[in-house]
C-alpha cells in the first residue's frame, strides 16, 4: 500500500487552514482550478444505504438508507461538501478509502430527513425525545426567504408522526443562540417573549399611574409651600412683636428661627417642585416616543408577530 500523503495526516484545523490558503490563492489569481483543488472522498456505504445521486467530481450526493437508531425506518441524506474542509479520499488513520455513512459534523452543508430517530439534536426540552420523525439542516449560514409571509409553526396536531399521542399539542417555538441552554442566571437561559400589545398596554397603565402620583405629589407640594408662606408671615410677625411688654424676650427670637427654617427649606421645595413638574413632561415624551403608532421608536415591530 502506498504511503499516505503527509497532508492527510494533518489535524482538522490544519486541513481548514490549507483549504483556506488554496481558496485565497485561487481568488487572488482568479484561478477556479485552485479554488476547486480538493480531494473527493470515496463513499463506502455501510448497512443498507444506497447512493441515488452524486456529482461526478464533487463531494456532494443524495443517499437513502436505514436510520442508525431504527433499522426499519428510512433516512434521507443530502450533503454538499462531505467532510467539509477535511475532504479526503483516504482515511488518514487507516489509509483506507474514506467512508461516509451518516452525516459528519464536518459536512459543509447537510439536510437529513429521518422517519424515526433518537438523535433529534434538540437542546431546549427537558429529557431526550426518542422515536421521532426529524428534519435537521446544518450549514455555516442558513437563510429562509419567503416572498410574502414566513410562518414558523409548532403543534396543532393530536398525534406525532409515529402515531403516538402528541405530548405537546400546542407546541412551542424556541429561538436559541449558542446551541445550548443555561440556568436561570445564564445568558443562555430561555425566557418567554413578551406579547407586544400587552406590553404596551401595561406601560401605558404604569405611565398613567405615575402621572396620578405626580399630580397628588404636586398638590401636596403646593400645600406645603402655602403652609410655609403662612408660617413665614407668622414668624415675621413674631420677630417684630415687642408689645405688649409682657411678652417674653424669647418670642422675637422664636420668630427669627421660624423665618430661618422656612428660608432654608425653600430651595429644596423649589427643586422638588421642578422635578415633579419635569416628571409629568417626561411621561408625555415617553408615550410620544415609544408607545404611539407614529412614535419614532415605537416598541412594536411593524413586521414581526408572535403568539
Amino acid at each position: 500500500m502506498s504511503k499516505v500523503p503527509v497532508r492527510l495526516r494533518a489535524s482538522a484545523q490544519q486541513y481548514a487552514q490549507k483549504s483556506q490558503e488554496l481558496i485565497t490563492r485561487g481568488q487572488d489569481q482568479e484561478d477556479a482550478q485552485a479554488i476547486d483543488r480538493f480531494p473527493v472522498p470515496k463513499v463506502v456505504t455501510g448497512g443498507n444505504f444506497e447512493i441515488v445521486g452524486r456529482h461526478p467530481n464533487k463531494a456532494s450526493f443524495i443517499m437513502f438508507g436505514d436510520n442508525a437508531d431504527y433499522s426499519t425506518k428510512a433516512e434521507l441524506n443530502l450533503v454538499a461538501g462531505a467532510f467539509g474542509a477535511v475532504q479526503t479520499e483516504v482515511d488518514p488513520e487507516t489509509g483506507k478509502a474514506a467512508q461516509y455513512q451518516y452525516p459528519s459534523p464536518a459536512d459543509a452543508a447537510s439536510l437529513v430527513l429521518s422517519e424515526a430517530t433518537d438523535d433529534t439534536g434538540l437542546v431546549s426540552l427537558v429529557g431526550k425525545p426518542n422515536f421521532r420523525a426529524a428534519i435537521k439542516a446544518k450549514a455555516d449560514t442558513v437563510k429562509i426567504h419567503a416572498r410574502e409571509v414566513l410562518e414558523l409553526a409548532a403543534g396543532g396536531e393530536n398525534y406525532i408522526g409515529n402515531t403516538a399521542q402528541n405530548p405537546s399539542k400546542y407546541g412551542a417555538v424556541h429561538i436559541i443562540a449558542g446551541n445550548r441552554i443555561g440556568d436561570s442566571d445564564s445568558d443562555f437561559s430561555l425566557q418567554p417573549i413578551p406579547k407586544g400589545n400587552n406590553l404596551r398596554e401595561f406601560l401605558e397603565q404604569q405611565i398613567e399611574f405615575i402621572q396620578n402620583l405626580t399630580s397628588i405629589q404636586q398638590q401636596a407640594i403646593e400645600e406645603i409651600i402655602s403652609l410655609r408662606t403662612t408660617l413665614t408671615a407668622a414668624g415675621t410677625a413674631l420677630a417684630g412683636a415687642v408689645n405688649p411688654p409682657a411678652l417674653l424676650a424669647a418670642v422675637p427670637a422664636a420668630g427669627n428661627l421660624l423665618i430661618a427654617a422656612m428660608a432654608t427649606a425653600s430651595p429644596k421645595t423649589a427643586l422638588v417642585l421642578s422635578n415633579n413638574l419635569a416628571a409629568g413632561v417626561n411621561n408625555t415624551l415617553f408615550k410620544t416616543n415609544y408607545l404611539k403608532e407614529y412614535s419614532p421608536k415605537f416598541i412594536l415591530s411593524k413586521f414581526n408577530k408572535v403568539n
